[in-house]
């Protein structure tokens, strides 16, 4: 699905307490930013946040690092992941929101960073063209995050196709 741009996108994003403007920040100290040594799990194409939404509010006592690469997209999820959270009575204090170029990732985590399971939720992964761009670098992400040492062994694919 093509998003319209919106400009309001970012301002709405930027003033979010759980959106993280620079993730490179917080490389090596994200028990830091959360406050505790709850386990981290990471999901990457959030979307439009229905995964994270449901997911972090009905489990508080796991850490959520939640990477989407478009602000057009981010702001959904934000407003599901409040929308979530308010039906349930929480604060939102196990989730970070961020835009970041997943094969960037190593920019923000470091072998401090535990993350104890990683979702991959892309949508446009598996289609008819095997060997495009996209796949090629959904593989060179798989790899990377594989032999990545902040990672434990579980990986969980998904995809809204």
């Amino acid at each position: 699905m093509r998003m319209r741009r919106k400009p309001w996108a970012r301002p709405e994003l930027e003033s979010c307490k759980f959106f993280i403007q620079k993730p490179s920040e917080y490389k090596g100290r994200w028990r830091e930013f959360f406050g505790n040594d709850k386990p981290m799990y990471m999901e990457l194409g959030c979307g439009k946040g229905t995964f994270m939404a449901v997911h972090g509010s009905k489990n508080p006592d796991i850490n959520y690092i939640t990477v989407d690469i478009k602000d057009e997209v981010l702001v959904l999820a934000k407003r599901n992941i409040e929308e979530a959270y308010k039906k349930v009575g929480h604060e939102i204090d196990n989730v970070a929101l961020m835009s970041q170029e997943i094969l960037l990732i190593d920019d923000m985590l470091d072998e401090n960073d535990v993350i104890e399971r990683i979702y991959i939720n892309f949508c446009n992964v598996i289609h008819k063209y095997i060997m495009d761009n996209t796949t090629k670098n959904y593989y060179k992400i798989i790899n990377y995050l594989a032999l990545f040492p902040a990672t434990s062994s579980w990986m969980l694919f998904g995809t809204s196709s």
